[in-house]
């Protein structure tokens, strides 16, 4: 036998040894889902959804409701009846019950004039930083520089007013800014990214 015959079956059957362990075996997996999840799945979707970030996730329960829909009502209903949203004219909205922490979000691209009141919209804030929340208002205003441009207004379910801070004022978001409107929606399938994410801030927090 020589030297090279006897390279390969060693290499062989050193394959097989670690094939047998489980360990090897779930690395293989994740390595293959990561793969298939970041040069197959996502650059597929993001063709087919006309988004540039096409899945996403719920991190944080700005849009949860906890309680009966009455009941959110009557406690979050005067920045909607201020915009003339009428409790009937919300229950026609997506999502009538709020999203949850760790709900995964199919997000399509939709031109602003398709947008509607209601909708769930995903957009960026000025620190990069992604937002889930409902279209509370929509208009057009002439700019000198742009023409015509459409401008949205958002809201957490869960808050009471939008956001207005130096990072995102939520009266006013341009259409630069947004990724694309919410559709389909996964529950909870997404805890495991909210879970990393804690603790990776946990861990922030100790080393700050």
């Amino acid at each position: 036998m020589t030297k090279k015959d006897k390279l390969k079956k060693l290499l062989k059957t050193s394959i097989q040894k670690l094939w047998k362990h489980e360990t090897t075996k779930w690395i293989v997996a994740i390595i293959l889902a990561f793969i298939i999840w970041n040069l197959i799945l996502i650059p597929s979707l993001r063709f087919l959804n006309k988004s540039p970030t096409p899945i996403v996730t719920i991190m944080t329960n700005s849009m949860e409701h906890y309680v009966e829909f009455d009941d959110w009502w009557v406690r979050h209903k005067g920045p909607y009846t201020e915009k003339e949203i009428t409790k009937e004219n919300f229950t026609t909205f997506p999502y009538v019950n709020g999203l949850n922490v760790g709900d995964m979000i199919f997000v399509i691209g939709k031109k602003p004039e398709d947008i509607q009141v209601g909708d769930i919209l995903i957009f960026e804030t000025k620190q990069e930083e992604l937002i889930i929340h409902r279209t509370i208002n929509k208009w057009i205003e002439d700019s000198p520089n742009f023409g015509d441009r459409y401008l949205f207004q958002t809201k957490g379910d869960n808050h009471y007013v939008s956001i207005q801070q130096y990072y995102l004022d939520e009266t006013r978001i341009p259409i630069q800014r947004i990724k694309g409107v919410g559709t389909f929606r996964i529950r909870y399938i997404g805890m495991p990214k909210v879970w990393l994410y804690r603790i990776k801030e946990k861990i922030k927090e100790k080393i700050n």
